[in-house]
C-alpha cells in the first residue's frame, strides 16, 4: 500500500510540473488568469475600471518617473500605441509615483510626449489600487490582457509586448 501511494504522489508531481510548463505563456512566462477587478485614477480625477476595456487587448503599464528604465520602456510602448488600431489594443500607464513627485510627473509626460497612452496616477505609491490588485512587485512592469479579461502575459521588458502585437496581427502597418 505505501508503495502504491509513493508511485501515486510521484505521478501526481510529475503531472503537475508538465501541466505548469504546458499552461505557461510564451510571453512572459506567466500561467494565464482571470485579470483582477481593478480601477484606475486618470489624470481628470475619474476613475475607470478595467472591465471598461474588455473586448480589447490592454497593455498594463506600472512605472515610475523616478525609474529611467520604466522611463525608457514607457516611450517604446507610446511608439507601439502609435501603430495599433485603439479599438483593438489600449495602452494604460499607471504612474506608481508619490504624490510629490506630481508636478515632475505631469512635465514629464507633457515634454515627451507621451500621448498615445491613457495615463493613470494616484498618488499612492506601491499602494496604488491597481498595482496592488495585480500583485505589482516592482517597476516597470508590464502586463498583456487579452479581450477576454485574461493576463496572458506579466514582463518587465517591451520587447514581448511588441512580439504578442505583431503574432496577432495588431500593428496597422
Amino acid at each position: 500500500m505505501q508503495l502504491i501511494n509513493k508511485i501515486f504522489n510521484i505521478l501526481t508531481i510529475g503531472l503537475l510540473i508538465v501541466f505548469s510548463a504546458c499552461s505557461s505563456s510564451e510571453y512572459g512566462g506567466v500561467i494565464p488568469r482571470k485579470a483582477p477587478s481593478a480601477r484606475f485614477l486618470l489624470l481628470d480625477g475619474s476613475y475607470i475600471p478595467l472591465e471598461a476595456y474588455s473586448g480589447r487587448v490592454v497593455i498594463l503599464s506600472f512605472w515610475g518617473v523616478f525609474c529611467s528604465s520604466s522611463k525608457a520602456k514607457l516611450e517604446r510602448l507610446n511608439e507601439m500605441a502609435s501603430r495599433v488600431n485603439p479599438q483593438k489594443v489600449v495602452f494604460l500607464a499607471a504612474s506608481v509615483d508619490k504624490l510629490d513627485d506630481e508636478a515632475e510627473l505631469f512635465s514629464y509626460i507633457k515634454e515627451e510626449p507621451i500621448d498615445n497612452v491613457i495615463h493613470a496616477f494616484s498618488g499612492n505609491e506601491g499602494k496604488d489600487e491597481a498595482f496592488v490588485a495585480f500583485e505589482g512587485e516592482d517597476v516597470p512592469q508590464i502586463f498583456i490582457i487579452d479581450p477576454r479579461g485574461t493576463v496572458v502575459a506579466k514582463d518587465t521588458g517591451s520587447g514581448f509586448v511588441e512580439d504578442y502585437l505583431e503574432e496577432n496581427n495588431l500593428f496597422l502597418d
